[in-house]
Order: C-alpha cells, then sequence, then structure tokens
C-alpha cells in the first residue's frame, strides 16, 4: 500500500532507478538490472520488457537517484477509494498467486473494449461555443487528473514517456478532434478517461491547447472555420445523460453551496423542499420547484467536484428560522469555529430519525432537548410549512426566529385572527397571528403572450434587443420564456449572474462575459441577432459574440421582464426602466455614437414598455409572511421586531410542552385571506414525536436476493464472493470500501 501511496519513500531493493549520462550526450533514466566491467544493462521505463544494454565507455557519468519510477500522486486519478482497494488486492494476489493468478484474473478481450461516446457530436458547436469559464473548468480537470503525469505547468513531465505539452510534438495530433480520440479511447500507458464527459474532454484540451501549447509549443495551429467544417457532424453537446433519479429517500445529508457545511435537506411534499444548517438549527431556506442540483456532485458521480445547490423558487422569509442563543440572535464571539457547529453546551444536533416519509430532528438549545419535525400542508393561498415542536422542561425561556424579511411595512405585526385589523408589535400566541409585510417590485415586471410573444422572440435574426436598468444585485432583464416553471430548451433570455451579463438560448449555449454592471448605476444592455453572429452590448461597447448563435420561438412561450423560470437566471432586483425591441440589426458604431434613449431616431421600436406605464397595483404587490400557533401554548408570546423579525417567546417550564407553528410565505394575498387560513385549517391532535422515534412501517419492503460463491483456498486465503446488487428498485448508488 505504501509503494502505491508514496512510491519514491522506500523503493524495494531490484527496482533502484538510476540516471546515465552517455558519452554523445544523451540522458537515459531506468532500473539498473545488472552491471559489471564491460557493460551496464537498464530496463527503461519507455520498454520495460527489452533492456537496453550500454557499453561501459559509452557512459560519462551514472548516478543512483532516488526517485521512483512510478510518479506519484497516481492514485488521485483512480476515480474512488474502492478502486484503490481493488488495485491492491490485484497486487496482491498477482504477488502471492504468481504467473498463473495473473493469467486467470486477465480480463477477456471484450471487457476492454471502449465505447466511443463521441459519434454524432457536434464538434464544431462544441469548439465553438467554449468560453473563458470554459478554460477554467479544463484546468481544474487537468490539475485533477492530468498534473499526475504530465506535470503541472505541461513543460515538465512526471512521468518521464509523458508529452512535454509546451515544447515537444504530439504522438497521436495536437488539434483538438485528434486529442478527443487519444482521451477517448487511450494510447498506450496513456488510459482512456470516460469518467469525463466528451465536453468536459474538449474543455481540459482547451486548457492544453490554449494554456500551455500555445505560448511556446511551435505545433499550436488556431481552430478556424476550414478545420472546423471538416470535423464530423452531429447534434449532440457532450454532456453526460445523467443515470436517472434516486431515491435518497425522505431526507438527504449533505453541503448546499460553500456556505452551508451540514446540511439536511427534507422533502416535504412533491413541490416543497426545506433545508437545515444543523451547524447552527436554522433553516438555509424553504423553496417550491425543485430540490437539489446533485448532477455534478458525489451523489452522481464517481469524481464530484461541485457541491450541491438549491434549484426551486425560494419563499421569502422562511429562511429566518433560527434560536436565539443566550438572547440574542447574533453568533456569540467564538462559539461557533469556521467549518464546525456551536458549541455543545449552546447547541447539540443528536440526529434525525424517520417515521414513515416524516423527519424527527433531535437537538438541544442551551441544554433545553427539543424534538421537532417539518411538514407540509395545502391551503387556499398556498403551502403552510408546519414545525411540530416536541420542548423539554428548562429553568430558562427560549427565543425562536420564525421568520424575518429585510424590509417590513407598517402594517407588519401581532393580529387577533378575529376582531382587530390593527397590528400591535406583540401579543399572545393564543388566538393571535403575527404578519410581516414587505411592498417591493413584483418578479415580472411586464409580461406577453400569444402570436405577439412569438413575433418578439429575441432569437430572431434581424432584430436589436435593449434594456436600461441599474441594480446592485442580479437577475433576469428580459427573457423569451416559459410563464411558469421550469428553463425549457431554446428559451432565451438575458440576465445578470455575479459581475457578467449573460445572453443565454436554453440548452444550446450563452454568451456570458464580465461586466461592471452592479454598481448602482444606469447601464444599457443590447443584444443584435443576424443570421450570422449574435452580439452582446454594455453601454455601446462590444462584450462578446458568436456565431449561428439563434434559435426559433418555442411555442406557448411568452415575453417577459425581470424573470426567466423558477430553476434559471433569477429575478431581476433593481429598477428596470424601459425595454425596446427593434426590427433591424444595429451596427457597433450605431450602438456606440448614439445614447440609448435617441436610438428611436434611427429606427421605430416594433416593442416598447416604460416602469412608468405600469399600474400602481402592478409595481407595488405585498409580500406578506404569516405565523400561528396552537397546542401547549400557554404563556407563549409574539413579537414583532424593528428589524424585521417575527419572534415566538416559549417561557421556561418544569414539564414538556407540544407546540404546532405553521407559517405561510404568499405574495399579492391579503392578510385577512392568510388568517382565514389558519381559522379553517383542521383542528387534528398534535403528533406524538416521541412514540413516533420508535419506528414506524419499512421504509424498503422490497427485497432483494443474490447468490453468492465460496471461492477456493489460495495459499491458505480464501476469497468468498456476494454479489452487490447495483440495479435496484431505488437506483440507489452501491459503492464497497475494505
Amino acid at each position: 500500500m505504501a509503494a502505491l501511496l508514496r512510491p519514491s519513500q522506500k523503493i524495494r531493493k531490484g527496482y533502484e532507478t538510476v540516471t546515465i549520462l552517455t558519452t554523445d550526450g544523451v540522458v537515459k533514466n531506468g532500473m539498473l538490472v545488472r552491471q559489471d566491467e564491460q557493460q551496464v544493462e537498464l530496463r527503461e521505463l519507455r520498454d520495460l520488457l527489452h533492456p537496453t544494454i550500454i557499453p561501459a565507455d559509452e557512459i560519462d557519468e551514472i548516478e543512483e537517484t532516488a526517485v521512483s519510477m512510478m510518479p506519484a500522486g497516481l492514485v488521485n486519478s483512480l476515480l474512488s477509494e474502492r478502486d484503490f482497494f481493488d488495485l491492491l488486492r490485484y497486487l496482491i494476489e498477482v504477488v502471492q498467486g504468481g504467473p498463473d493468478r495473473a493469467t486467470a484474473l486477465r480480463p477477456a478481450a471484450e471487457d476492454l473494449i471502449v465505447k466511443d461516446d463521441t459519434v454524432g457530436l457536434d464538434h464544431a458547436g462544441i469548439l465553438r461555443g467554449l468560453t473563458e469559464r470554459d478554460l477554467k473548468a479544463g484546468r481544474a480537470i487537468y490539475l485533477s487528473h492530468c498534473k499526475n503525469c504530465h506535470g503541472t505547468d505541461g513543460n515538465e513531465p512526471t512521468l518521464p514517456l509523458a508529452r512535454a505539452f509546451g515544447r515537444e510534438p504530439f504522438k497521436n495530433g495536437d488539434d483538438p478532434y485528434r486529442m478527443l480520440q487519444t482521451l477517448t479511447k487511450g494510447n498506450g500507458l496513456m488510459a482512456a478517461v470516460q469518467h469525463l464527459s466528451p465536453k468536459e474532454r474538449y474543455q481540459v484540451i482547451h486548457y492544453i491547447r490554449e494554456s500551455l501549447m500555445k505560448p511556446t509549443n511551435p505545433a499550436y495551429t488556431p481552430v478556424d472555420e476550414a478545420y472546423l467544417a471538416g470535423l464530423p457532424k452531429g447534434t449532440g453537446q457532450g454532456n453526460r445523460d445523467e443515470v436517472g433519479p434516486r431515491d435518497f429517500g425522505p431526507a438527504l445529508g449533505s453541503q448546499i453551496g460553500t456556505k452551508v457545511n451540514n446540511a439536511l435537506t427534507i422533502h416535504l411534499n412533491d413541490d416543497t423542499t426545506a433545508a437545515y444548517d444543523l451547524h447552527q438549527m436554522r433553516m438555509v431556506g424553504v423553496w417550491k420547484d425543485g430540490f437539489l442540483d446533485l448532477s455534478q456532485t458525489q451523489h452522481y458521480r464517481q469524481r464530484g467536484e461541485k457541491m450541491p445547490e438549491i434549484t426551486g423558487s425560494l419563499l421569502p422569509g422562511l429562511d429566518g428560522w433560527q434560536w436565539a442563543i443566550g438572547g440574542s440572535f447574533a453568533l456569540p464571539p467564538g462559539g461557533k469555529p469556521p467549518r464546525g457547529p456551536l458549541a455543545d453546551e449552546l447547541m447539540h444536533f443528536s440526529g434525525y430519525s424517520l417515521y414513515g416519509n416524516a423527519v424527527i430532528l433531535r437537538y438541544a438549545i442551551e441544554g433545553r432537548k427539543i424534538l421537532e419535525s417539518p411538514t407540509c400542508r395545502q391551503t387556499p393561498v398556498g403551502d403552510a410549512i408546519e414545525h411540530t415542536l416536541q420542548i423539554g422542561p428548562g429553568p430558562e425561556p427560549l427565543t425562536l426566529c420564525v421568520a424575518r424579511l429585510p424590509e417590513t411595512h407598517g402594517a407588519s405585526g401581532v393580529y387577533p385572527l378575529q376582531g382587530s385589523s390593527t397590528p400591535k408589535p406583540h401579543g399572545p400566541a393564543a388566538d393571535h397571528a403575527a404578519a410581516l409585510v414587505t411592498a417591493g417590485q413584483p418578479a415580472i415586471r411586464h409580461l406577453v403572450r400569444g402570436k405577439q410573444a412569438e413575433m418578439l422572440d429575441l432569437g430572431t435574426p434581424g432584430r436589436t434587443i435593449v434594456v436600461h436598468f441599474r441594480t446592485t444585485g442580479s437577475g433576469t432583464l428580459i427573457a423569451s420564456a416559459p410563464e411558469e416553471g421550469r428553463w425549457e430548451p431554446n428559451g432565451k433570455t438575458l440576465f445578470i449572474d455575479g459581475d457578467e451579463l449573460v445572453f443565454d438560448i436554453g440548452w444550446v449555449g450563452a454568451i456570458r462575459e464580465k461586466a461592471a454592471v452592479r454598481d448602482g448605476a444606469w447601464h444599457t444592455a443590447a443584444v443584435v441577432v443576424t443570421a450570422e453572429t449574435t452580439k452582446l452590448f454594455l453601454d455601446g461597447t462590444l462584450l462578446g459574440q458568436r456565431n449561428q448563435f439563434h434559435r426559433p420561438p418555442v411555442a406557448g412561450q411568452v415575453l417577459k421582464l425581470g424573470e426567466t423560470a423558477t430553476n434559471f437566471g433569477g429575478n431581476f432586483t433593481g429598477d428596470l426602466a424601459w425595454a425596446k425591441i427593434y426590427n433591424t440589426a444595429m451596427s457597433p458604431e450605431m450602438l456606440a455614437k448614439h445614447p440609448a434613449g435617441k436610438l428611436d431616431d434611427l429606427a421605430r421600436p416594433l416593442f416598447e414598455w416604460h416602469a412608468s406605464a405600469t399600474t400602481a397595483a402592478t409595481v407595488s404587490p405585498e409580500v406578506a409572511v404569516a405565523a400561528h400557533a396552537d397546542g401547549d401554548i400557554e404563556g407563549c408570546a409574539w413579537e414583532v421586531q424593528p428589524d424585521g423579525r417575527m419572534v415566538l417567546t416559549i417561557p421556561a417550564a418544569s414539564t414538556s410542552r407540544s407546540i404546532r407553528l405553521a407559517v405561510l410565505s404568499t405574495s399579492q394575498t391579503p392578510l385577512a385571506d392568510l388568517f382565514q387560513a389558519f381559522s379553517d385549517s383542521p383542528s387534528t391532535p398534535l403528533p406524538d414525536l416521541i412514540t413516533q422515534l420508535q419506528g414506524g412501517p419499512r421504509r424498503w419492503p422490497e427485497t432483494i436476493t443474490v447468490k453468492g460463491r465460496l471461492g477456493a483456498s489460495i495459499n491458505g486465503y480464501a476469497l468468498d464472493t456476494i454479489p452487490v446488487p447495483f440495479d435496484n428498485p431505488w437506483n440507489a448508488w452501491l459503492r464497497t470500501s475494505a
């Protein structure tokens, strides 16, 4: 094992390496087989089966090296820990069993056939679409796979026979397509890298050619249209098909992005998901129309190198769920390490249990034990998120922030469910509900449907799309997209993603360029579409372009400002002043010389929208979050705080109590309707969480039968075999380890 992990730490006798300098200046590296006064016999890495004989009078210098011929870090190229132990077991078997055992373990010829998954790809389209983002992705792949043999800079290979990309000619071709074939099928000591998708292989090829070859290798030739025209034709984009959804059960533990190191994400129903940060026992959020994007993570890929991300539309305010520690919602000084949980005396998470599809969290806040089970109940105004809490005795009260909105309206406060409509800052939980109300821009600022939307589609050649805006955030400016729901193929959207301005065509690609747009100043974005080229401009300056980058309208899609889809583009945060579509493809000179407001002097808009034309009811809808408590709520009290927190205080107690909190997050819904939804909710008893901890019906009733076999004894060691049911009813990915 040590030889695999650290090959140069201790080199076995007989496998020492030497460097020989011959009298004609040639350097040879290899294992010293035999040496006498007449000659040296050397086993070079380039041909281990046929030793090289070097006469003694042709040797100028010979020096033993402390570096193994096996490069360090090769095990990092294995796909999983299981592969490492499989390799280790194979080596042990061959060492102990000799040539006969090696022959018996040799794979059949058909098992070594490499499937060519590059047939049918749109090679030219993939290469045309490679961007700075693909270059960065290629660099990450190179540093995690290729550097083990070729070296970090590509000029000083760790493996002597590996190609030096910056200075040596390529054995099998240095153009992108032939490099793809080498990566796909392997060659010599270079194994096929089919754990990468074809698109990822093109990304690392792009990095090798542009960053390692181009500066110093005279063999580098740029890709031009003549080269692209000669490539095999196809339609595939090289992204690997997923293996289908996996059944993870009601809850999945993972990271979420780079900010939540220990999350538990829970299916509340088919449409609603909630996630907790287990390091603080606070809500990450509640969202609709999605779960987590796990496609590039270890949950679906052998070398998943990305973090799970939320997919769906977050419900405002529900990420504010948090327990106060020491009477404050701020982290106590020194109470939490950067990547760890709160100190044990402040918060202790014991785990979670399942009862059917219900999830029961077990934890303690400042020593007071709590069981919590989140569920979802449908109401006429939306899904109510219900938290059943079984709270143990304790000498100190607990304070729970149920929801929070960053800016609140004067209508926020505590209301009686029946009676006065005047809010108060605090009040008893019995027969009262708390509400947070905020006024803000709607997600969709303007919407066009039907034939007009099809006629105005953003992918139509011979058009100029212009939007005037200001923001310090991000989100969609204008889109041809589904009216509701998720992003679709061939939709078009112009949006801001961080510090990048993006024009995207669904499942086709994007023009994505750095742009200083989040400075709060007014800017004008423009997209010019022709049959040959689509160009992206900001304030009259060309940012980027792509050839043949347009697609026809999609039936049923709409034109909308401020939103793309629930899982893509994001809702715009900021001000949209106006948007126009011209039935002409304006030149860069026209856009550069004419201020955005003067473009009408050049052409009459085919479509125009101004914020001033929007009705007050549209620009000022209310986002409301309301909550109600039932159960053993004697002494509990609501408070709506000036910082936008909706807080429930739970008094000290000598016995346990059970509480159910229902929370609704809606938009453009009168508060009276939310309170009515609470009043009309069926009076159902609270579940006994302690009883449910004892377990419910079997979650996995299916039985899988496999047939094992006994192995023969070899040198006193027998290997029995039990098949692993890789094909199973849940599409579960079974990965074994030693």
